[in-house]
């Protein structure tokens, strides 16, 4: 694995921000910063230093790649040190066995209870990313990806439907399995189930999509926003909807739509419990 030089990649921190004055964020879509943490560590020297002169500091995001059985705390520190607000974490799945049969990543739920924590503890936000109905994963294997979500209660815990890309190892095991693949021509496979697998069917994986912040955060999180998430995804997987929501930015009609669910929720809530 090769690597630009801390000083090299700070460069372009330098040009971004000659080139939009008005910066505020900068995110590194980089988890290989974790094969070599002498780098990274380096890497936020320069970035704190560089923040340090800045009347306005940026605020910084980066993804990161747990690995089995090493500590991360001092790269944690050194990020929330050069002013990185948060980290993406690749939680994938709950279940071990899903995680290295399937996926290849061979990190213990131990390793990512682990990394919360550090990173919880030098100031990092933390947010995960979860997959549901992979070609082989079962119901049961999902209860384990809430229940691990449960337990690290992730800043944010964003869950996508698998969809095997043509090119990778398990849209040949699709393929092998004889599952007839739709093309998504309005690029919500993320959304929608359409793997039709008999360990874990399609109405299945669409109803753990819903309920996913529902199941990780009852009782502890208001409920109205529980709700508003729900409803946010039955809409989002809709073809006509998604369509509609391609068409426009976050800051169009449906960012307010979005908004407006909450309140609407809220509304009806506060009204049943006075009932």
């Amino acid at each position: 694995m090769r690597f630009r030089s801390p000083s090299n990649v700070l460069e372009e921190v330098y040009w971004l921000c000659e080139k939009f004055p008005d910066i505020s964020e900068i995110y590194f879509e980089v988890e290989t910063i974790t094969a070599n943490q002498k780098w990274g560590i380096e890497f936020a020297g320069l970035l704190e230093k560089f923040n340090a002169s800045r009347t306005a500091p940026l605020e910084f995001g980066i993804n990161v790649r747990i690995l089995r059985k090493k500590r991360l705390n001092k790269l944690f520190e050194a990020l929330s040190r050069a002013g990185f607000s948060h980290i993406n974490v690749g939680v994938e799945s709950g279940s071990e066995r899903v995680r290295q049969d399937i996926l290849r990543r061979n990190y213990s739920n131990d390793d990512l209870i682990t990394a919360f924590e550090d990173a919880r503890s030098a100031g990092l936000g933390i947010n995960a990313y979860n997959l549901v109905g992979l070609p082989g994963e079962t119901p049961d294997d999902f209860q384990q990806t809430i229940e691990i979500n449960r337990k690290c209660l992730p800043n944010e815990s964003r869950l996508s439907i698998f969809y095997p890309y043509p090119g990778t190892d398990l849209h040949k095991v699709c393929v092998e399995r004889g599952i007839k693949l739709q093309p998504h021509v309005d690029n919500a496979e993320r959304f929608r189930a359409c793997l039709g697998l008999p360990e874990f069917p399609n109405r299945k994986v669409e109803h753990y999509f819903r309920w996913f912040d529902f199941l990780v955060y009852r009782g502890k999180r208001p409920l109205p926003t529980l709700l508003k998430e729900y409803l946010w995804k039955t809409m989002a997987a809709h073809p006509k909807f998604t369509r509609l929501y391609r068409r426009h930015t976050n800051q169009g009609v449906l960012f307010v739509l979005k908004r407006s669910l909450k309140y609407i929720i809220l509304f009806f809530f506060k009204k049943s419990r006075k009932v």
